[in-house]
């Protein structure tokens, strides 16, 4: 799928699925089926396998492979199938990235490199080295709080401007910024956000669509507001986005911190509670959730009312 082709689609809700783990933590392609027909069933606009809620750096080569194989194979092109590339150096990604267009991927999602430091130009090279080892689209993934690296506005708007990537995920949290690139980007860029809390406000400002994990708890709380929107429907959109914001609750701990494998430990359990998948199971040294924190969740979902 060329750029063009692909650009258009690139809106609504795409959850970055998890990776159903057996437990013996190899990839268990019976539930990753089930998880991705669960999505397509809940009316989600795409798939984005292997990105933080997918646990993408903590999986072998093999098992990623085989998680975008059933992606690709389940959408059965219904809907863009994203692959993740979280590799940290360029190489990797190169060979990673031919490795997903082999096997049917729509597009990748390219994180800056990391570990060790980079600078813009360093990060630029990066992208374009890594468009230029494939033929499909290539888009930006800007998570600082991971890679440690943030891609600076000029540094985005160079490679959208020289055609090098199609769109960015942006999980920065910065709007303003985001705003600013809204109103720079040349046309066509897609803009995705990760935002749950404002899923409501960023659509009503201009994002095209939302990648949130939260949407591995409720993806149809998400489409009903993303439908709510093209509808105009303001009433409704508070109502869900108010829904959507409680629901956020399973992702905290007592002390009002989140940590990122914990939460995806909570998008896993959640998934067990609806009989999606069959284990919880994260990677290690993710930690496991303890009976009352499943518990907890439970409560919750069933309050919101994303839990029959």
């Amino acid at each position: 799928m060329t750029a063009t082709e692909l650009a258009p689609r690139l809106r609504g809700v795409i959850p970055p699925i998890v990776t159903p783990l057996t437990a013996n933590r190899r990839f268990d392609e019976t539930s990753a089926r089930k998880l991705c027909e669960f999505m397509l069933a809940s009316g989600v606009h795409g798939l984005f396998v292997l990105g933080t809620s997918g646990e993408g750096p903590y999986l072998s080569e093999a098992d990623q492979i085989a998680a975008v194989r059933n992606a690709v194979a389940v959408a059965n092109h219904q809907v863009p199938v994203l692959a993740g590339l979280l590799a940290p150096g360029t190489d990797q990604a190169c060979v990673l990235a031919a490795r997903m267009e082999e096997i049917g991927a729509d597009a990748v999602v390219v994180a800056p490199p990391y570990y060790y430091p980079a600078t813009q130009r360093q990060i630029i090279e990066h992208f374009r080295l890594i468009q230029q080892s494939v033929k499909i689209p290539v888009m930006a993934y800007d998570i600082p709080v991971t890679t440690h690296h943030r891609m600076q506005l000029e540094t985005v708007l160079t490679l959208a401007n020289e055609g090098t990537i199609i769109g960015m995920k942006d999980s920065t949290g910065d709007y303003g910024t985001f705003r600013r690139l809204q109103l720079k980007a040349p046309a066509g860029f897609r803009l995705l956000t990760g935002s749950e809390p404002f899923f409501d406000s960023v659509l009503s400002a201009g994002a095209h669509g939302v990648v949130p994990g939260l949407s591995n708890v409720a993806p149809q709380g998400f489409v009903a507001l993303y439908n709510a929107f093209l509808a105009g429907n303001q009433t409704e959109m508070a109502a869900i986005q108010a829904r959507l914001t409680r629901l956020m609750e399973v992702f905290f701990k007592p002390d009002g911190t989140v940590e990122i494998g914990r939460a995806i430990a909570v998008m896993k359990a959640s998934l067990r509670l609806r009989n999606v998948i069959a284990s919880a199971t994260v990677s290690r040294p993710f930690p496991e959730l303890a009976p009352a924190e499943v518990e907890r969740i439970r409560g919750i979902m069933q309050e919101t009312g994303f839990l029959e």
